[in-house]
This record gives C-alpha cells, structure tokens and sequence, in this order.
C-alpha cells in the first residue's frame, strides 16, 4: 500500500521503540508473505518491485511503486492473497511484528485498506472473477487496467 509522508508519520506513531531501519540492496528478497507470517514491512524510501510468480498479466512484476510502501497487509486479511516484494533499488525498510500493534493501529490499517485495492491483490481478483464469470470477462493485460475497471 502506497502511503504519504503524514500516514507514514501516523503510522510510525504506533511502531515500538526498538524498530530499528535497515537498508536492503536492490534485486534482494523484501517481503513474501509465506516467509514473514505475521509481520508487515514499511518501504521508507526507495523503489518497490512487486512481485506475481504466476504472471497473471504477462509478466512477473505486477508493479513498481516508490516508497514509502507498506507491505503484508494480507495478514489482516488473513493472508487470502500473497505478496512478494523485491528491491528495484536501494530501500530502507522496518520490520514490524503485527503482534505488537494496538488496536488503534490495527484499525487505521484496515481503514487504509477498504480505501482501495491493493496491487497485490490485483491476481487473486482477475482469477476469481474469470472463475466466477466462467471466462466471461475480459482478460486485462495489466493489473493497472483491472484496478481502473473495478474503481
């Protein structure tokens, strides 16, 4: 999820003490989900590579996005989709464990989240809707396409 200055400041409000900022180098592992239960990742700055290992629309980078970026949002879901994130850049991210958010935070993240659809929910979406409509809807070449088709 893309996020301004002020919701990074309002988010970051809420993050323990001990959140400490680490740099990753480009083409590293950011985030998968299956690999980092239970945890979200803020993209402080640098460029994002999301990631869809089944190229739902042609290709594995689903999106790039500049930072700052917040990552796992699927758990508050449930983890129902999975995301996975690369550095197309130089990127200083926090790690932060779900488990030691208040309330307060969870409940901001999940207004934050019925604002719009993320991209990495861009595959799931096209897979069930081609399910559901038993391939009656249109095949869209870009995860960007289904987003503007569904907003």
């Amino acid at each position: 999820m893309k996020l301004t200055s002020s919701e990074v400041d309002h988010f970051s409000s809420w993050l323990p003490a001990s959140t400490q900022t680490r740099t990753v180098d480009p083409g590293a592992l950011l985030y998968a989900t299956q690999q980092m239960p239970g945890q979200l990742l803020l993209v402080v700055s640098g460029e994002v590579r999301l990631i869809d290992r089944r190229a739902t629309f042609g290709s594995q980078t689903l999106h790039k996005e500049q930072g700052p970026v917040l990552l796992g949002l699927s758990w508050l879901l449930g983890g129902v989709y999975q995301e996975e994130a690369r550095a197309a850049s130089r990127c200083s991210v926090l790690q932060i464990s779900l488990n030691l958010l208040s309330q307060d935070a969870w409940s901001w993240l999940r207004a934050c989240l019925q604002r719009s659809l993320e991209p990495a929910e861009w595959p799931t979406v096209q897979a069930v809707l081609n399910q559901q409509l038993d391939g009656q809807v249109p095949l869209f070449d870009r995860g960007a396409d289904l987003a503007t088709a569904l907003h």
